[in-house]
């Protein structure tokens, strides 16, 4: 696990940015859900210094060394606080982004080695079941 679990708000202006423009853009339709994948992968760059594949790049979302990263977020929106990962992708790493409803952001990331054997190509994680390092994420 990556030691890095807290809630990061008014630390990066571009972050903090992208946050605010989330959530105007929420009554603008199926587009704006596309904001939310940013700004995980966008966290993921800053909080822990993953280099970001280009956009749409097949296997997972960048690198962190000589590890594939995939990175996956939870929406303010939704009303489980779980994601679905594709275990088709090359990545060694996951890192599960949660932006809570008052838009902080917080991660959490796994070897992906350690999670739960899986029934099919997809696999529901619980942030409840994703180790962290401080209380109260």
């Amino acid at each position: 696990m990556h030691p890095k679990s807290f809630w990061l708000s008014g630390r990066h202006p571009i972050l903090d940015q992208r946050i605010a423009n989330g959530g105007k853009l929420r009554s603008a339709g199926p587009k704006w859900f596309e904001v939310w994948g940013d700004i995980g992968e966008l966290f993921g760059a800053i909080t822990y210094g993953i280099k970001l594949n280009r956009t749409y790049a097949q296997g997972a979302d960048g690198r962190l060394g000589n590890d594939h990263v995939e990175i996956k977020t939870i929406t303010p929106f939704k009303k489980k606080d779980e994601v679905l990962v594709d275990l088709s992708g090359h990545f060694i790493k996951l890192l599960v982004v949660k932006i809570n409803e008052a838009f902080q952001v917080c991660g959490r990331m796994v070897d992906r080695r350690s999670l739960p054997t899986p029934r099919g190509r997809y696999l529901r994680v619980r942030w409840a079941d994703l180790p962290s390092s401080t209380s109260g994420s």
